[in-house]
């Protein structure tokens, strides 16, 4: 009887350490879906996948017309990379939003060299530049005529799920190849909008809550204040209204520093 027990007891244990997992991972999930909600007007932001907590890298972002002609959107597969100076690495995104740096290479908004380098020769402004379908960099010569000085390259992983940690907007790919021989563009005076379904993702994370606050994993209370300020944002939607900005939706946040899974 005692080892019967013994055993009864370690299979409550069990259960309430996988319900404690469960909860924590939900709770995660709640966090990187909000994450999601205030990068909704990132451009080139990956978001999460229906189908999980993985991010679906393939899956393309609406164009948003700027008549910048630096500002560059893909369509198809494939990523521009970037060399972080500071960190002395190289990483991969969508976002094509670039400029001249002060080192005379483009550059994105975050001061993070195209790579490979682009050197833009002195006296030509951004004004002056085209980029091509394929990549082709062309300044305007004093004559009028296009002179090439570069190409943007796209470079396409090997391997998706070789993906290291990201923030929806910088990855990191073991293996990723030039995509020359891939059905791709690049196109020029455009941006990729963020893959963010807001209204899909309010919904998840209504969901979400009615889970973490039945399981304990919130306090119920914080929970219904949350999933209170969801159904607000949702109306909002439904009366064509903006739902907030990044900082609105960032009260969404829950630290589960402060709420430990499973507290009552």
């Amino acid at each position: 009887m005692k080892h019967l027990a013994t055993f009864f007891l370690m299979a409550f244990l069990v259960q309430v350490a996988a319900a404690d997992n469960q909860g924590a991972d939900g709770l995660s999930l709640y966090n990187a879906l909000v994450a999601d909600l205030c990068n909704a007007s990132t451009t080139g932001y990956k978001a999460i996948g229906p189908s999980g907590g993985e991010r679906d890298l393939e899956a393309q972002g609406a164009l948003m017309v700027t008549d910048r002609p630096l500002d560059l959107a893909l369509v198809g597969k494939g990523f521009f990379c970037y060399r972080n100076s500071a960190a002395d690495d190289l990483y991969y995104s969508r976002d094509g939003s670039l400029h001249i740096g002060a080192d005379g290479y483009l550059a994105n908004e975050a001061g993070d060299s195209l790579w490979p380098l682009i050197a833009i020769p002195p006296g030509v402004g951004s004004d002056s530049l085209t980029v091509g379908r394929d990549g082709a960099v062309l300044a305007r010569g004093p004559g009028r005529e296009r002179v090439r000085i570069g190409k943007v390259l796209v470079h396409v992983p090997k391997d998706y799920a070789t993906v290291g940690a990201t923030d929806g907007l910088k990855f990191h790919f073991r293996h990723a190849t030039s995509g020359e021989n891939e059905r791709l563009a690049i196109v020029c005076g455009c941006l990729e909008t963020s893959t963010v379904a807001v209204v899909d993702v309010l919904k998840r994370c209504l969901v979400l809550l009615g889970r973490l606050g039945t399981d304990g994993a919130v306090p119920k209370e914080v929970a219904e204040t949350k999933a209170a300020q969801i159904r607000q944002y949702l109306e909002r939607l439904s009366n064509q209204e903006s739902p907030g900005n990044a900082s609105q939706f960032e009260r969404l946040h829950i630290e589960s520093s402060v709420y430990p899974t499973g507290a009552p």
